[in-house]
């Protein structure tokens, strides 16, 4: 996993995929948000599909979960609480794109919302 170097914008990369993967599948209209959001932020779509997804698709399952591990202590170390709120509330939004969060999203999402919390980063 080394060729794959953490950044803000990588972590956060890994983290919307952790939570639009949620399901098992990552459908048109999460793909479409995920633009969206990426261009909101004057991100490069293009890095997101073809450096993370290209590399993350790549990986096992437990190689996949380690790298949200590290993608998620980044986002601890590397952000203060209020960008780590607004990432959350981002991540969020994207879960409810298909206009509900489902309980896998929803697990995730508390998952990482416990993390965030000031006194556990």
């Amino acid at each position: 996993m080394s060729s794959f170097e953490l950044t803000d914008e990588k972590a956060i990369d890994v983290l919307i995929f952790y939570i639009i993967g949620a399901d098992g599948s990552i459908d048109y209209e999460e793909t479409e948000a995920v633009d969206r959001v990426l261009d909101d932020l004057d991100y490069d779509p293009q890095e997101y599909y073809h450096d993370t997804l290209l590399y993350i698709n790549g990986l096992s399952t437990e190689h996949t979960n380690d790298l949200v591990d590290k993608a998620t202590q980044w986002v601890c170390k590397n952000f203060d609480d209020e960008k780590r709120k607004f990432l959350f509330v981002l991540l969020e939004g994207l879960a409810s794109t298909d206009g509900e969060i489902n309980k896998s999203e929803k697990e995730k999402l508390d998952k990482l919302k416990k993390y965030f919390q000031k006194n556990n980063c």
